[in-house]
């Protein structure tokens, strides 16, 4: 009668010695991501819901990378406000195609660290508004501290790819055990009041999707400009 509970109970022993070996091997035992945050909160139509009703419009929810929510308001010519700023007139139908709003405390940074053969180290970081700021530390053209711009559309890409990549979801560190020749490279993002930082040490098996990150703050930045 009782051999279903204890064939489980065996089934999670093992799952779970699994996940222990794997990360003796440097492995990173990745947990699957709440579902929960991938869908909106639902409840009774704020004034500012109303607000874009009453005016033609329609409501879309949409999430920051934080795992947020925020409303645009989708006008009959495709255009969109945030819904907030509809409400407050500092934006209106017909203004922009697409909304993307950018939280004023944003803070993007990307920090590459010393390893045994010569490697650019440097940090950088992007606000909200788009100023870059790069400090080159070593094995870089440009040392010490240089400014850069970025559109904000360009600030909002990253936004993206930080929200696609689940960035608040991840674990903070990803290390490999006994490997010695990588480097730690740190990157992090403020939003919304909320920061999170994750390590990734070259030599881990890091869901790919952060060095992809790593890239592409590189690739928008214009860090070769001070690197190469």
């Amino acid at each position: 009668m009782n051999s279903a509970p204890r064939y489980h109970k065996r089934t999670f022993a093992v799952l779970f010695l699994t996940a222990l070996l794997l990360a003796g091997c440097g492995y990173v035992f990745q947990l699957p991501a709440p579902s929960s945050f991938d869908h909106p909160p639902t409840g009774t139509p704020g004034p500012v819901d109303i607000f874009c009703q009453e005016h033609g419009g329609r409501v879309e929810m949409r999430q920051y990378p934080d795992l947020s929510w925020y409303g645009v308001c989708i006008f009959e010519d495709d255009s969109e406000c945030e819904a907030t700023d509809f409400y407050n007139g500092s934006c209106l139908p017909g203004q922009q195609i697409e909304a993307h709003p950018i939280p004023s405390d944003t803070l993007i940074t990307l920090e590459r660290t010393v390893c045994l053969t010569p490697c650019p180290e440097y940090r950088l970081s992007v606000d909200a508004q788009g100023h870059v700021i790069f400090e080159g530390i070593a094995n870089v053209k440009m040392m010490g501290v240089q400014h850069g711009q970025i559109a904000k559309d360009d600030v909002w890409k990253l936004l993206e790819a930080f929200k696609d990549a689940r960035y608040f979801q991840k674990f903070d560190s990803y290390t490999s055990m006994g490997a010695t020749c990588g480097t730690n490279i740190y990157t992090s993002l403020t939003i919304n009041g909320r920061t999170k930082k994750v390590k990734r040490y070259t030599g881990s098996a890091a869901p790919p999707e952060l060095e992809k990150l790593e890239l592409l703050i590189d690739e928008i930045t214009n860090s070769a400009q001070w690197i190469e």
